[in-house]
């Protein structure tokens, strides 16, 4: 499901005899099974779904996880029938239920994102994990890669690690972006390395923007001024005939 993105219906085919009244056997063949939806993406009702189609015989439980009993000369049109009324584009497009978003250049809440995390072992089932969305401008500077083969990476900002782990594709990506706005998603946790604890924030998802130098500067110029400095950081690289913003207190 995860690969795919899609709803998913994992049937057994189930073979019975069974007997009329008259003692006649008669072989009944049937697909019986389990539904899950895709809880990432539009598409938030399956079993409503699979009911309101007419090609079930039942389909009972929760929204994304039940149970459904399909005759075989309906498993066909129900798959007509999916693909005639859904379009592609409901699942393509994620969608994450977060208890709040940081926005680009707004200070991390640490203290709330730590006391969260201190509590990793009390989310379950019943008490789903807090989910975070983050967004903000990066250098290749705050990029780390991980792992023997590089296909893990840990991400710096604002004194909290944003860490996935065996993604070859976001590690290549990050490596190409110089200056650029990534967009993630993930549940904090902490990190305890010889005695010190820390934030870490396991990526669920991750978006990765490629900025013009120049915008990133300008961004970087602005949120300085606010601190009281201005200050270059985009990987050392030339840029406007390799004049670099000088490091100054706005008070000089």
């Amino acid at each position: 499901m995860a690969k795919y993105q899609r709803p998913v219906l994992l049937l057994n085919k189930i073979v019975q005899d069974v007997a009329d009244e008259t003692g006649k056997v008669e072989t009944v063949i049937s697909w019986e099974g389990s539904g899950r939806g895709y809880d990432k993406s539009k598409f938030d009702n399956l079993r409503e779904f699979l009911k309101e189609s007419g090609f079930v015989t039942y389909a009972e439980g929760h929204a994304n996880a039940h149970g459904t009993f399909i005759e075989p000369d309906k498993i066909q049109p129900l798959r007509d029938f999916a693909n005639s009324v859904l379009n592609p584009q409901i699942f393509d497009d994620k969608v994450f239920e977060v208890d709040y978003w940081f926005h680009t250049g707004e200070e991390l809440n640490k203290d709330m994102l730590f006391a969260f995390a201190a509590c990793g072992d009390i989310w379950g089932n019943g008490l789903p994990r807090p989910t975070f969305a983050f967004d903000f401008n990066f250098n290749r500077t705050e990029v780390q890669l991980m792992g023997a083969n590089g296909d893990s990476v840990k991400i710096k900002h604002d004194g909290v690690d944003f860490v996935i782990f065996k993604n070859p594709e976001v590690a290549k990506k990050l490596q190409e972006v110089s200056c650029g706005h990534i967009q993630i998603v993930g549940a904090p946790s902490l990190n305890e390395w010889m005695g010190r604890q820390s934030i870490q924030i396991m990526i669920d998802d991750i978006e990765i923007e490629q900025l013009r130098r120049k915008e990133y500067a300008s961004y970087i110029a602005k949120t300085s001024y606010e601190k009281g400095v201005f200050e270059w950081q985009c990987d050392n690289s030339k840029i406007w005939n390799s004049k670099k913003i000088k490091k100054v207190s706005k008070n000089a």
